[in-house]
Formats: C-alpha cells, sequence, structure tokens
C-alpha cells in the first residue's frame, strides 16, 4: 500500500523560495506550531498537489482560488512546487504530474484522493451540520455505494421524460389534425366521427350525390365524383388552382397575429406585477407548504425542517396566496397563451407546408411562394422562441416575428391577391358551374379524409404514448422509492458508526443517538437528529453546546471517512488541521486514543496550535502503544522571508559541535543563537515561564532568557549542575546579535574564541535541559515538588532534601497507591506546614 514518505514544498502559501520539507517516512506526523507559523501551508499543498484544489481557497468567494492566491506572494515569476515522494511503490507525484503515467500501484491512492474528502479544517467541523437537507445529501454522495444504483435511477428518469416528450408531441399532432378537418368541413365543437359523416354526405347532396354511413364509402364516393368530372374534360388545371386557393386561404385563417398578441400583453403584464413586487412569486410553493402540512399533519417545516406552529403557518401562507390572486390569475393566463401559441405555431407550419406544395403544383413559376415562405420563416422563428421555455421568451423578438403574421402585413396581402388572381383563373377555365361545385366538394373531401386519416394515426399514437409516459413515470417512481429505501439502510449503517463515535468521545451524557434520515418531501435530502435529554428527533444545533458540535462534526467526519476507504481501501491519507480549539481536555483525550486506536492503519496528518494538547498525544501516543508509528514536529517560528522554522534542535546541536572544530565566529554564533532560541522556546512551555506578551506571540532571546534564568536557578540541584553555562549565557548570550545576526566591521573583526565559549555555554545547557534518550525537555514533577525531570527518568534533579523519584505514568501510580490512604487521619495543619517547608526550600 503507498504511503507518504516526504512531502517538499516550495514558493506555496506561507513557504517561500526555499523548500519546505516535511519527512513523514511512511508514518503518521504530529505538527505543533504556534498560529501563523505555517501549518496549514502545509495541509494546502498536501490538498493542493492530490485533488488540484484548496478548500480554503477555492469556491471560497469571487475572485479567490489556490492559482491565483496560493502561490507566495514573494514567488515572482517562479510558479508553486510541490512533491510528495511515495514508498510501495517509490515514486513522486508533483503539480505536473499525469495521473495516467504513474506507477499503476500509485493509482488507486491518487484516483479517490481527487474528490477531496480527507481533510477536516478548523473552519469546516460544523459544514456538514450547518448544510440544508439537499446539500448535506449532495456531499454525502461520494461516500456512499450508490453508482449502480443512480445509474438506472437516470436511465429510467430519462426514459420517463422521452416518454412525456413523446406524449406531448402525440397530443399536438392530434390537435392540429383536429384543427384542419374542422376548417376544412366547416364544424365547430368537439369533433366526433358522425360529426364529421354528417358534414361530408350533405356536402355530397349539394351536389347530387348519395351521403356515406361509413369512412369505407368516402373512396367510391371520390371516384364517382371523378367519374362525373371526367365529362368535362381535363380538369387537373382546375383541381390544382382550386386546392391552391383552399391552401392559401387556409393559411390566411391560421397565420394570425392574434394569439400572439395575447400572448405579449399576458406575459408583459405578469413580468411588470413581478417587478413590482420585487421578487418572483413562488404560489406553487405555499400551495404545496399547505398541501404537505395538512395532509401530513407536520411540526416542522417541509423546507427549513424547523419546528412549526401548524395553524399559523397554514393561516399565513392562506392570505399570502389570497393577497396575491391577481398575480396568480395573471400567471394562469400567460401560460393559457403560451399553450395556445404553441398550436397556434404548429397549425401555422403545417398551412404553410401544404400552401408551398399546392403553389409549387400549379408549375407557373413563384406566385405566391415568396410570400409564403416569409410567413414558413416567421413560423420558424417563433417556434425556435417559444422552445426556450415560457420563463425565457423574448417578447422583443416575437413582436419582431409575427409582423408578417399581422392583418394589414404585405405578405398577407400579396397572399389575399394571390388567392383573388387564382379564383380569377379559375372562373375563366371553359368549365361549366357544375364542374366547378363538384371540384370544391371533392376538395373538401379529400383533405377531410387524409386529416382524419392522420387524426384516427394520431389519436392512436397519443394513446400508445399515453400508456408508455404512465408507465416510464410508474417505474420510475418506484425506483426512487427502492432507492429511498436502500439509501436509508445505509444512512441507518452510517448513523451507527456517528452516534458510536459520538458517544465513545461523551460516555454516560443524556445527549446522542445521532442518525440522518432521508426527508419525506423531496428526493436527494437528508436530515441530521439526535437527542437531548429527554428531547428526541431534535435538530442537534438547537440544544448542543459549541463543543459538542465541534465533536459531532469530528465524528461525522470520522465516521465518512471511514465509510470512503471501505470504497478505496488503498487510500489511506486521513488529515486534521487544528480541529480542536473549543473542546475541552477530556474529550480531547478521548478524540486522542480513538484516533491513535480505532484509525491506526491510516496514515494521519494532525496538526494543532495548543502545546497541552501537542503533549497530551505525544503520551497518549506511548500509552496506546503507537510510538513507533508517529514523527511529531514543532514548527518553533515564522518569517515571510524564511517561512516555517522546522529545523529540530538535536540536529543544531550536532551541527554547532561540528561547526566548533572548523566552522567561523559568525557561523558557529549564529548556531549557538538558533539552538539557543530553540530551547528557551521549549523551556518556556516546560517551566511555563512568565514572559510579557506579544503580538503572535513571537519571542526572540532577549524576550525569553530574564524569565528562564530567574527560573532555573529556583531549582538548587538543577543549577548545581547547569549554573557555569547558565552564568556564563547570562553574560554572553547577546554575542548571538553581535556576531551571528548582525554583519557589522565589529563582528567581523571579533574573536572566534568568544563565539566559542558561547557556543560551548549553549551546548552544555542544551545538553542538561534535553534528554537524548526520549528527546524530551525537563519538566517540573507534580510528585515529588520541586523536581526536575525528563520524561523517561534518563535526566533527573530532584527536589532539595530528597531522593530522585522515577517519573510513573497516571496509570500505574494509581495502581500503586490505590488504598494507601484507606486508615489514614488527615490533618490540614500538617499539610500546610509541610507545603510551608517545600516553599522554603524552593526559594
Amino acid at each position: 500500500m503507498a504511503s507518504i514518505s516526504r512531502l517538499d514544498v516550495r514558493n506555496f502559501r506561507g513557504i517561500p523560495n526555499q523548500t519546505a520539507s516535511l519527512i513523514f517516512g511512511q508514518k503518521s506526523l504530529l505538527l505543533f506550531g504556534e498560529n501563523g507559523t505555517g501549518k496549514s501551508s502545509f495541509v494546502d499543498a498536501v490538498e493542493k498537489v492530490l485533488s488540484g484544489r484548496v478548500g480554503s481557497l477555492d469556491g471560497r468567494g469571487q475572485g479567490i482560488s489556490s492559482d491565483r492566491h496560493g502561490p507566495h506572494i514573494r514567488a515572482g515569476a517562479s510558479g508553486p512546487s510541490i512533491t510528495l515522494t511515495f514508498s510501495s511503490p517509490d515514486s513522486s507525484y508533483d503539480l505536473n504530474s499525469d495521473p495516467s503515467k504513474v506507477p499503476p500501484a500509485l493509482q488507486p491512492y491518487l484516483a479517490p484522493a481527487k474528490e477531496d474528502l480527507f481533510i477536516l479544517r478548523r473552519r469546516d467541523l460544523l459544514r456538514f451540520i450547518d448544510f440544508q437537507p439537499r446539500d448535506r445529501y449532495a456531499y454525502l454522495r461520494p461516500f456512499l455505494p450508490l453508482a449502480g444504483i443512480e445509474e438506472v435511477e437516470t436511465s429510467l428518469r430519462e426514459a420517463r421524460d422521452q416518454a412525456t416528450r413523446n406524449l406531448e408531441s402525440a397530443q399536438a399532432d392530434f390537435a392540429r389534425h383536429v384543427s384542419s378537418v374542422t376548417r376544412s368541413l366547416g364544424l365547430s365543437g368537439e369533433l366526433t366521427e358522425s360529426l364529421v359523416l354528417e358534414a361530408i354526405s350533405e356536402q355530397l347532396k349539394q351536389v347530387g350525390h348519395p351521403g356515406v354511413a361509413l369512412f369505407g364509402e368516402l373512396d367510391d364516393c371520390l371516384r364517382r365524383l371523378d367519374e362525373e368530372l371526367a365529362r368535362f374534360g381535363d380538369i387537373t388545371v382546375a383541381g390544382k388552382l382550386h386546392g391552391a386557393i383552399t391552401a392559401l386561404q387556409d393559411l390566411l385563417q391560421t397565420a394570425s397575429d392574434e394569439v400572439f398578441t395575447g400572448l405579449i400583453a399576458a406575459t408583459r403584464a405578469l413580468r411588470e406585477k413581478e417587478a413590482s413586487e420585487a421578487r418572483i412569486f413562488y404560489d406553487r410553493v405555499l400551495e404545496d407548504g399547505i398541501r404537505w402540512i395538512t395532509e401530513e399533519a407536520r411540526a416542522a417545516c417541509p423546507l427549513c425542517e424547523q419546528p412549526i406552529d401548524a395553524a399559523a403557518v397554514l393561516a399565513s401562507a392562506q392570505k399570502r396566496l389570497d393577497a396575491t390572486r391577481d398575480l396568480i390569475a395573471l400567471r394562469k393566463e400567460a401560460s393559457g397563451a403560451f399553450s395556445r401559441a404553441i398550436a397556434c405555431v404548429r397549425d401555422i407550419k403545417g398551412s404553410a407546408v401544404k400552401s408551398t406544395r399546392s403553389v409549387a403544383a400549379l408549375q407557373d413559376g413563384e406566385i405566391g411562394a415568396a410570400e409564403v415562405e416569409i410567413v414558413s420563416i416567421a413560423a420558424g422563428v417563433l417556434a425556435a422562441e417559444l422552445d426556450k421555455g415560457f420563463a425565457y421568451v423574448d417578447l422583443t423578438a416575437i413582436e419582431g416575428a409575427i409582423i408578417p403574421l399581422q392583418r394589414d402585413s404585405e405578405e398577407k396581402s400579396s397572399i389575399a391577391k394571390t388567392i383573388t388572381e387564382l379564383q380569377g383563373r379559375l372562373q375563366k377555365l371553359p368549365s361549366p358551374d357544375r364542374a366547378k361545385q363538384l371540384l370544391s366538394v371533392r376538395q373538401r373531401i379529400s383533405d377531410a379524409k387524409e386529416s382524419w386519416n392522420q387524426l384516427e394515426s394520431s389519436k392512436l399514437s397519443s394513446a400508445t404514448a399515453r400508456a408508455e409516459a404512465d408507465q416510464a413515470g410508474t417505474v420510475y417512481q418506484r425506483a426512487l422509492e427502492a432507492r429511498r429505501e436502500v439509501v436509508q439502510e445505509l444512512f441507518d449503517e452510517l448513523s451507527k458508526d456517528i452516534d458510536g463515535i459520538y458517544s465513545r468521545l461523551h460516555p454516560a451524557e443524556s445527549h446522542g443517538n445521532i442518525r440522518l434520515e432521508i426527508r419525506d418531501v423531496g428526493q436527494g435530502s437528508a436530515n441530521l437528529r439526535g437527542s437531548f435529554y429527554d428531547r428526541e428527533d431534535e435538530d442537534p444545533r438547537g440544544y448542543y453546546s459549541d463543543a459538542h458540535l465541534d465533536t459531532l462534526g469530528v465524528s461525522i467526519f470520522l465516521a465518512l471517512r471511514r465509510w470512503h476507504r471501505r470504497l478505496y481501501p488503498e487510500f489511506n491519507l486521513l488529515v486534521l488541521d487544528d480541529v480542536l480549539t473549543s473542546v475541552d481536555n477530556a474529550h480531547s483525550v478521548r478524540l486522542s486514543e480513538l484516533l491513535l486506536r480505532e484509525f491506526s492503519d491510516y496514515q494521519i496528518l494532525l496538526t494543532t496550535h495548543d502545546r497541552i494538547w501537542y503533549e497530551h498525544l505525544r503520551d497518549i501516543q506511548a500509552r496506546c502503544g503507537v510510538s513507533a508509528n508517529f514523527i511529531n514536529k514543532v514548527i518553533h517560528n515564522w518569517t515571510l522571508d524564511e517561512g516555517p522554522d522546522l529545523r529540530e534542535p538535536e540536529d543544531e546541536h550536532d551541527r554547532l559541535k561540528r561547526l566548533l572544530a572548523d566552522g567561523s565566529a559568525s557561523e558557529i554564533a549564529s548556531m549557538a543563537g538558533r539552538l539557543l532560541e530553540h530551547t528557551l522556546q521549549e523551556m518556556r512551555y516546560s517551566v511555563s515561564l512568565s514572559v510579557q506578551a506579544k503580538p503572535s506571540e513571537r519571542y526572540e532571546i532577549g524576550d525569553l532568557w530574564p524569565s528562564f534564568y530567574r527560573a532555573a536557578r529556583k531549582y538548587a540541584s538543577f543549577y548545581a549542575q547547569a549554573g557555569r553555562w547558565l552564568d556564563s549565557l547570562d553574560v554572553n548570550w547577546p554575542i548571538r546579535n553581535w556576531v551571528g545576526a548582525h554583519f557589522n566591521d565589529w563582528a567581523n573583526r571579533a574573536p572566534r574564541s568568544s563565539a566559542v565559549e558561547f557556543a560551548e555555554a549553549v551546548i552544555g545547557l542544551f545538553e542538561a535541559v534535553s534528554c537524548a534518550k526520549c528527546r524530551r525537555f525537563i519538566t517540573p514533577s507534580v510528585a515529588p515538588l520541586g523536581q526536575l525531570s525528563c520524561r523517561c527518568g534518563n535526566l533527573i534533579y530532584p527536589a532539595p532534601g530528597k531522593e530522585k523519584l522515577l517519573v510513573s505514568d497516571r496509570i500505574k501510580l494509581a495502581q500503586e497507591s490505590d488504598g494507601a490512604l484507606r486508615d489514614a487521619r488527615l490533618d490540614t495543619t500538617v499539610y500546610f506546614e509541610q507545603k510551608r517547608i517545600e516553599a522554603t526550600r524552593e526559594q
């Protein structure tokens, strides 16, 4: 399994143009540093190189991004450089690496890292808790094995949508053919087969032909009409003229601007009303909300999930609906006008196609063709505009497109003149009135027969499309219900993990039972619920303290990270960036033990600015038996030009010893000063130095030395062994600034012996306060009071008049002292006398 060996960063965030490295050595890493020392720069670097983004920058606000704000402010033309070195397999990965070309064994690690679900920052602790239900569900999706289910669901939704579109198209065709039949025969009202046959029979009777009772008899009727017409000679020209006249008359009738002017007026009135309201009023939301609250007897709002007074909310919602009746009426009117416009466009396009075909059949140049084409183009523009949807219709574009459809437009006037001209030609033909009457009847019956056949076909298609749409909708709905059941089962399992972690952090506390639930209303939404004493099924934000919400946020993240690991077992990275600022000591200890025990198979990067928690974690590592799995690092300082100072005091100690052999005065003094500064920084925490506060907690030797020197002299046994180094440094510590930090003519002439004397004193002090065995600095003991010792007991400076006492952990001390005072009689007078004597000795 791949694991990180080292991280090298340059020119990124708080790290300038000199490489800063975190050496993981395939282990987990605990990183301590005061606020503003660059801890998060390393976290951001890991996130950037693995996922391509930085969560604290990208998406946080307009104009803020890791590409723009990631480079160090003095990077200049040099771009950021971030490199992760891995083991198993041995390879490196940087910002310019191609994921497809890395070793195959590393790809299962890098692919899931792109999802950026492995980092928890302090600012993100409450993000999941504060999410809206839909956003919460979206956040959970990558953690849940839903890919197959959602793929099927997507296919079913597409099938349902396509079936719905097919139904709408079939219904539109049916309506168009109904309109064609009614126009051909001059009918009105509901169209039925018997009504059509009666109209056709009436036409036939007007020319002396028998009526019909069935549509199957129409072919014989047309044949008889053709036989009678044949007696008048060639009638094809008359038939074509009559067909063109009828088609153009139909086009004039359908190509009207009235429907569109109605749409423009209704839509414009609606938009003006909405603008005057300064918002779009979603009456459907209120209507659905009233229905949901009423039908489901809800005690919580279906949108925000907050508790409500149902009666008051229903009354308010109804009042708002009543107050907006004008707006609702306008919306319904505009919606109806939009639907009528869609049907009208279909009729115009159908009439234009028939007119184009009829005019072309005349074979008489381009008579009427240009005007018909203009109307057809206008219909196409209108159709394209309406296809955008009601909310996006451009009224100005519609106003421009309907100009050819206006009653007195040049195009309609020209078409009317063409009809008059064609009628004149028809009158001039050498055919008696009887032939013209027969031709007219034949044309109407032929058109009605063709339209009826198409109507019957579209009716059948519409019925089939409706059945398919109903089936597709039913199948899709059942798929949604099935997914709800599956997701709720997954949520139940995930809730157990979240609540299990939270309960271990808060044992025997009267709150918990954390659970995730699919919302009753809508799909793809998740509620977060918990209990608080006798209150069940509550939003935790309503009752939990900030500290408890913080630990709940950590619990949710850890449970989700474990679920993600199940999906991608090769990706074992876990990053917690300074997340426990408001958590008390007891809970932070429990969390630390949980991390080190239950997440021991993860490579963890853990940062903190809390020195106490840092020391706790180091102790807990030993108690949990995972010390060998951790590297503990301290950032001692940060400057804009040099970035975070990660150099270990032990390394500086070894380097200083080597410089004593052949280093220059300035090199020796500089390294000795750095080691002294690091030593004093550590002793500031170890012996709780009293130091005057400075902005950003940045302290130099001059700030720390006087307080440390006074504190050290109080410990007699320590001063007896280290006093010569302490006294020497009390005089010589400014040499660091004279020779090692400020380059001037006097410093260049300073004797090397002065720098050596300063360095030897620093080495002596460091070896007196830092244990080479456990790598811990000495600290005061609680028992016996007045003793200084390292953690392992290799360095012990006993209290005056007392023997050395080896350090023991809490558990061992509790076991050894169990029952020791069972028969004792406590005397406060004696106790305070003992404390007075101990205090006198320390002074």
